[in-house]
C-alpha cells in the first residue's frame, strides 16, 4: 500500500464576518492511497467541517518529501531545499531537490524549523526558497481513521513530523 499526498481544492458558500454570503475556495492536503481514496476522504472531512453543499474542483498529487507540523504554526510554508549527492555509477555529483511543507507563524520561523529538521541530514543542504501556501489543513492517512500518524520529532519542542512519502521495496532491510 503506497500512500501519497494529494492537494485537494474545494469550493463552497460561507458567511463572512459581515453576514454576507461569499464564495470560498479552500485547499487541503490529504494523505491517501489513490485519487479516488483522496476524494472519498475529502468528502468525509468536508462533511465534518462545513454544513453546506461543497464542490471538489481539483485533486492533484503533491510532491512533498516530508510534512512537518509545529504546534504554534498557523500557516503552511512550502520549502525547496537542495543537496549535492555523489553518484558512484557515473562518478559525478548531482543535485537532489526536495520539497517540504512546514507549519509556522512566519517565514523566519519556518526557516529556523527546517534548519533544525535538516540538521541531521547526511548531505549538506541549501534552502532555495520558502513560500506561504494556501493550504488550510493537512490530514495524514491514519488521522482520518482515528489513529494518529504524527510522530514526535526529537530535539525541538513543538516540532513533529507527519508521515513521509517513503517507498520500501521488498529487497531493502529496515535498520533501527
Amino acid at each position: 500500500m503506497n500512500k501519497a499526498w494529494y492537494s485537494c481544492k474545494v469550493k463552497y458558500q460561507k458567511i463572512d464576518q459581515h453576514g454576507n454570503q461569499v464564495k470560498a475556495a479552500d485547499t487541503y492536503l490529504i494523505e491517501a492511497i489513490s485519487y479516488s481514496d483522496a476524494e472519498t476522504r475529502l468528502y468525509e472531512i468536508m462533511e465534518q467541517l462545513v454544513r453546506v453543499e461543497f464542490q471538489v474542483i481539483a485533486i492533484s498529487k503533491a510532491n512533498f518529501e516530508d510534512i512537518i507540523n509545529t504546534e504554534e504554526g498557523y500557516d503552511w510554508y512550502k520549502i525547496k531545499a537542495s543537496a549535492l549527492s555523489f553518484d558512484e555509477d557515473s562518478g559525478k555529483e548531482r543535485k537532489i531537490i526536495s520539497f517540504y511543507l512546514i507549519s509556522a507563524s512566519s517565514i523566519g520561523e519556518s526557516l529556523e524549523k527546517i534548519n533544525v529538521y535538516l540538521n541531521d541530514s547526511i548531505n549538506d543542504y541549501v534552502v532555495q526558497s520558502i513560500a506561504i501556501t494556501t493550504i488550510n489543513d493537512v490530514f495524514p492517512f491514519d488521522e482520518i481513521s482515528g489513529s494518529s500518524a504524527v510522530e514526535s520529532f526529537p530535539k525541538e519542542e513543538g516540532l513533529t513530523k507527519i508521515t513521509a512519502n517513503t517507498d520500501f521495496s521488498e529487497d531493502e532491510e529496515l535498520e533501527d
